[in-house]
């Protein structure tokens, strides 16, 4: 409660692996969750083929039922590439946005060891639009923000020289803007000979 009592504590889970990396409140007063999974969830069945899937999840307010919206992979259902979820976010029309690093494609080439995703769902977790980046090194998505009209902020990591700039040192730091219709508006890469590779946060002002 408001007080900081426990109301209830859900445990779900597979057979296998799964993480929660991504936790969202919906103006219906329910729960979701973004997350991988080693194994097909119930409403998946033989899915996967033991490396990450990505999937949400839907959880009602008071936490007695939980239904699986989405288990997906990148290239094929089923197939033998890591996708990786880093972080989830909600808009305040229930749009999902969900962002990490695959080994695979979602509709379009795959360039390196690992490229960077961001995906944008329903709130029933239908897909509106999917984008992914990166050259022949990795690449990742690891935190997202959203503005008051829709736009989307990507922090992330990468390894190689996006757009016109020129990779530092190992890690580089990136930026990337995205309107809500999934255009890119911008990306910035910044970093310096070292390592540059811890992100935890990124938040976009009421000035924009």
């Amino acid at each position: 409660g408001s007080d900081g009592t426990k109301d209830w504590v859900k445990m779900f889970g597979t057979t296998s692996s799964e993480t929660a990396d991504g936790v969202m409140v919906g103006s219906d007063g329910k729960i979701y969750v973004a997350g991988g999974v080693t194994t097909a969830w119930p409403e998946f069945p033989g899915l996967n083929d033991g490396e990450d899937d990505l999937y949400l999840m839907r959880v009602d307010a008071d936490g007695t039922n939980n239904t699986v919206l989405i288990q997906t992979s990148s290239t094929a259902p089923g197939d033998s590439t890591a996708d990786v979820v880093q972080y989830a976010a909600m808009d305040d029309s229930g749009n999902i946005y969900i962002i990490g690093n695959t080994q695979g494609s979602f509709g379009t080439t795959h360039q390196g060891a690992y490229d960077a995703y961001i995906h944008k769902y329903s709130i029933t977790g239908a897909v509106i639009w999917q984008r992914q980046f990166g050259e022949t090194a990795s690449d990742s998505a690891i935190r997202v923000a959203l503005d008051s009209v829709g736009d989307v902020y990507v922090a992330g990591v990468t390894y190689n020289d996006l757009d016109t700039y020129t990779n530092q040192g190992n890690g580089d730091f990136i930026i990337t803007k995205y309107n809500s219709s999934g255009v890119k508006q911008w990306l910035i890469q910044f970093g310096s000979a070292e390592d540059d590779s811890a992100i935890y946060e990124i938040l976009v002002s009421s000035d924009g």
